[in-house]
């Protein structure tokens, strides 16, 4: 059974994503970036294996670049999770052979993760696999991770006072240090 905590999240991230990227993604990133639309993740699982669908992922464009197709995988958790960069990986490696998105084959998503720990500590975000003695030959991964306990509720509540960031913020502040 989901976690309902996970799904509040989840449900309150979809109320306001242009409210809610500039407090996920921060200055000056957010600024370049515009909510276009959610994408349907649902996947056909391999056969015995459970559904997994990212339920939470939004299109995104760039203001600096025209040409980039981007996609923001939102993953909230109510406990932090050693596996979450693995998790991450799985979810991107299924959205990405699933979500081709140009005119062209093989043009797809350029996929980010940002993962909200509702509670907790901070995590490492940088997941790395190297080939000893040949460290170009490998794996890096890196996914923002937001640990609420450690942000700051007065300088969230600031922020959405002075319109950097939409009320959809609001629901989080209980959460915050």
């Amino acid at each position: 059974m989901a976690n309902v905590y996970d799904q509040g999240a989840r449900y309150t991230l979809r109320l306001d994503i242009p409210g809610l990227l500039p407090w996920l993604l921060q200055p000056p990133l957010a600024a370049t970036l515009l909510f276009r639309d959610w994408l349907d993740t649902r996947s056909v699982p391999y056969p015995g294996e459970p559904d997994r669908v990212c339920d939470t992922v939004a299109a995104l464009d760039s203001l600096v670049d025209p040409h980039w197709l981007g996609a923001l995988l939102m993953d909230p958790q109510t406990r932090p999770d050693p596996r979450i960069r693995l998790r991450t990986v799985e979810y991107v490696i299924r959205l990405v052979s699933s979500l081709e998105c140009g005119t062209r084959p093989g043009e797809w998503y350029q996929i980010v993760a940002v993962v909200l720990n509702l509670t907790g500590e901070e995590q490492d975000e940088t997941l790395e696999m190297r080939l000893p003695g040949a460290p170009e030959v490998g794996l890096e991964w890196t996914v923002k991770i937001l640990c609420l306990a450690q942000m700051s509720a007065a300088e969230t509540l600031a922020g959405i006072e002075r319109g950097d960031w939409g009320r959809a913020v609001l629901p989080f502040v209980p959460l915050l240090h």
